[in-house]
């Protein structure tokens, strides 16, 4: 494949001019006269794009398991409508938060993927007042897989055990807490576990 630098090869910026069609039709077309598989397209195409977006299209399923027609279709969703509300919406924001909870988070490089993307998603809805903080705080929470957000309410409700029933701890306590649990930091782990009798945070957190 040419190089990226070449001013002759399709390039996708992410911009809201930048029709996303346009781009996968003239990227197909240069990586079928290369010949590549499904597979080398889908790891290809990520050097083609500007670095903001590319942790975005590394999140799609078609992404992880590298089938390229998954992944046009999944962009395609994706960047259905080229206007500011249209890229930044609540529903995007929640089926990104439904995908990353199907999944454990393996190390603190993936909490730390898992946080860009969110935060990209959420703070220009935040910005124009289209969630709430505590929207924003249980939006992140739903993000991780059940069994993680177990292992970090043990540490969060240590640190903040007078936080109320029903509200979702703030986004940077827990990706403080997740980093922490995820780098292997023995010393965090060795803290004291909180009592058995705190109380529990459901995964339905309202509004503050």
């Amino acid at each position: 494949m040419p190089s990226v630098r070449s001013k002759t090869v399709p390039f996708f910026s992410g911009n809201i001019n930048d029709l996303i069609e346009d781009f996968l039709q003239e990227y197909n077309e240069l990586a079928d006269s290369y010949r590549l598989s499904s597979r080398q397209k889908v790891e290809t195409v990520i050097w083609y794009i500007a670095q903001s977006q590319r942790d975005i299209w590394k999140s799609l399923e078609g992404y992880v398991n590298c089938d390229w027609s998954d992944l046009c279709r999944n962009l395609r969703d994706e960047y259905v409508n080229p206007t500011p509300q249209g890229r930044y919406s609540k529903q995007k924001l929640q089926d990104y938060t439904n995908r990353r909870a199907r999944h454990q988070i393996k190390d603190k490089e993936d909490v730390l993927k898992y946080y860009r993307v969110f935060n990209r998603l959420s703070k220009p809805l935040l910005d124009s007042d289209r969630i709430t903080t505590g929207e924003r705080n249980a939006a992140f929470w739903q993000g991780f897989h059940p069994d993680d957000r177990k292992a970090l309410h043990e540490r969060l409700i240590a640190k903040k055990p007078d936080m109320p029933r029903g509200h979702a701890f703030n986004y940077k306590d827990v990706l403080s807490i997740a980093r922490a649990i995820f780098s292997g930091d023995d010393d965090f782990y060795l803290q004291e576990p909180p009592p058995l009798s705190s109380p529990l945070i459901g995964d339905s957190m309202s509004k503050p």
